[in-house]
């Protein structure tokens, strides 16, 4: 969802300045597992083609995006195959001053 040509999602929302700043929308994530992009995209233009001229377009934008985008789970939960909670090398480092950080 990186196009930024006029007529892309991404210039749509960027433009109508519904956000802030212009980092909070390209930081969202599809809202529920059974939106994909291509359903999204094909929604938008669908939205696009009806109401891009409406007075009402920024609110209509802003519901579309409400609707089908979070700044929720954004970060995929992850354990590396090889994590180890106290990996051994952490029992040599002694010291007042690091060894509470080490036990967080």
């Amino acid at each position: 969802m990186s196009d930024c040509s006029p007529d892309s999602l991404l210039h749509a929302v960027q433009m109508s300045r519904i956000f802030p700043d212009s980092k909070t929308f390209v930081d969202m994530t599809l809202k529920r597992k059974d939106l994909t992009v291509e359903t999204v995209l094909k929604s938008f233009e669908a939205l696009l083609v009806k109401s891009s001229k409406s007075p009402d377009w920024k609110k209509m934008l802003t519901k579309f995006v409400e609707d089908n985008f979070t700044l929720e789970d954004q970060l995929e939960k992850w354990e590396p195959k090889d994590w180890k909670p106290e990996p051994k090398f952490l029992q040599g480092i002694k010291g007042m001053r690091v060894e509470p950080a080490l036990s967080n």
